[in-house]
């Protein structure tokens, strides 16, 4: 275990962390062929794991929990900004504001492209599974995704997940098990899943907005 933030920068070659437990951010920027498997990190301050233009990423059994930020309550298990070529397999990210987003307004300038997100546990306080604008070919199957899901960008597939609402009434997207915020031509493809909206009568008719 290790505590504060740890970066990696600027290294072009493979690069792989596996079967470790810490207590801190981990940020990568410009790393190709990027292995993390077996990792477990808690108590994070904003951010578990953080990928920003990196290309060829597997994260194959990551868990994230207890992962804070006392400011905004911005937080996140796993992020990726302008990353490319990436697959998230077996992992449980399990708090803060998004589970996993992609494109976090930090850097909305550059294209994530090529994700494949499944057989994982996704949970958040706002949308377990966020995704911006600046995605392109995501497949998100087999995952069990708690808090809601809002998915922007083009060529999205949501296929054989169980998608769970949020479930905070002090949320104006409360009750809502899929959000879509994209335009016409999208292409954002939803099939075989199972929704489960919330509990409050009020929201029940808002399981997929």
């Amino acid at each position: 275990s290790s505590d504060g933030v740890i970066f990696f920068f600027k290294q072009k070659t493979a690069y792989e962390i596996k079967e470790c437990d810490w207590s801190s951010d981990v940020c990568s920027s410009d790393l190709q062929h990027v292995r993390i498997r077996d990792l477990k990190i808690t108590g994070a301050r904003e951010r578990g794991l953080w990928f920003r233009k990196c290309v060829d990423v597997s994260v194959d059994g990551y868990v994230n929990y207890d992962t804070w930020y006392s400011g905004t309550g911005t937080s996140y298990g796993i992020v990726f900004d302008s990353s490319q070529d990436v697959r998230v397999t077996n992992c449980e990210l399990l708090d803060g504001r998004h589970g996993m987003a992609t494109g976090t307004g930090l850097d909305l300038s550059g294209i994530n492209r090529n994700f494949i997100v499944t057989d994982s546990q996704i949970a958040g306080r706002t949308f377990g599974f966020s995704t911006h604008a600046n995605i392109q070919y995501l497949i998100v199957s087999n995952c069990n995704i708690e808090g809601g899901s809002a998915f922007n960008g083009q060529d999205i597939q949501v296929i054989g997940n169980t998608l769970r609402a949020l479930n905070h009434a002090d949320n104006p997207n409360h009750g809502v098990a899929v959000y879509i915020q994209a335009y016409r031509k999208a292409n954002i493809f939803i099939s075989g899943n199972t929704l489960i909206g919330t509990t409050n009568i009020a929201n029940s008719a808002r399981g997929l907005l």
